[in-house]
């Protein structure tokens, strides 16, 4: 008797304990991109994993629902994004981001469509470091920005292969720059770069003015101004602009200056 009922305590207090879910907190990523001058550049994404910090190395790489497939990265310039994870995870710190790629990477330059090879991101992965808190019931969104234009390297005439250059960015920090470029004209392009580095950049289209650069952490940067092929205009450079946390940074119309 007391044999049964200690069988049936015991039954009792795993049944209740294997209903006791682990806490979980939503997660999502997004994709942008800082544009190239090529037709397209195409990633072939398989997967988007996360990694904890130290104190959690036990549970290794972990795998989230991704949206599978192949991204025309030139679709995701001038602040439109893409959404490649809407997931469930434990709460924590996580110390990095990791993007797994397929073997179909392409590039496309006047219509003709050339393969590009990077093992790395297909059997390591491309890993963004970061470091932040992902707190129970709580959305976490994240911004990744795949820079086209400093990824693809040509080898020769019809070589290409994808040497990856992101930036992720935690959303609460995500902060961006907008305005306007005179003359417009496809071909002109305009960089974001802090202490001789560019962080970020962005076409001004024909009859369409408007500039867009996303996913920037707060601080301060200068606008450098490409004009392509307006062989009559130069370089522009504007100097000390305030980016603050989460917030857009609208500037005055610029127009290139004459040579």
């Amino acid at each position: 008797m007391r044999l049964s009922r200690l069988i049936c305590a015991l039954t009792i207090i795993i049944g209740f304990a294997s209903c006791m879910e682990e806490p979980t907190t939503p997660i999502i990523i997004r994709l942008t991109d800082s544009p190239g001058d090529f037709d397209a550049v195409n990633i072939d994404l398989r997967d988007v994993q996360i990694h904890r910090e130290p104190g959690n190395q036990d549970l290794g790489w972990e795998s989230l629902e991704t949206n599978q497939g192949i991204y025309n990265l030139l679709d995701l310039s001038n602040g439109v994004e893409t959404i490649i994870v809407n997931s469930e995870v434990m709460p924590g710190q996580i110390s990095q981001i990791r993007l797994v790629l397929g073997p179909d990477n392409s590039l496309e330059i006047n219509g003709a469509v050339f393969p590009m090879e990077n093992p790395g991101a297909t059997h390591e992965g491309l890993k963004i470091e970061l470091s932040e808190v992902l707190l129970e019931g709580v959305v976490s969104t994240f911004l990744i920005d795949f820079d086209a234009a400093r990824s693809v390297i040509q080898e020769s005439n019809d070589n290409f292969h994808l040497d990856p250059v992101l930036r992720g960015v935690f959303d609460a920090n995500n902060s961006s720059i907008n305005g306007n470029v005179f003359p417009a004209e496809e071909g002109v392009v305009i960089y974001a770069v802090q202490e001789n580095d560019t962080l970020g950049s962005s076409y001004s289209l024909e009859n369409d003015s408007e500039f867009f650069i996303g996913g920037l952490e707060p601080g301060t940067y200068s606008l450098v101004i490409d004009p392509g092929d307006l062989s009559d205009y130069r370089i522009t450079e504007i100097t000390d602009v305030q980016v603050t946390q989460g917030q857009i940074k609208e500037v005055s119309d610029i127009n290139l200056g004459l040579k």
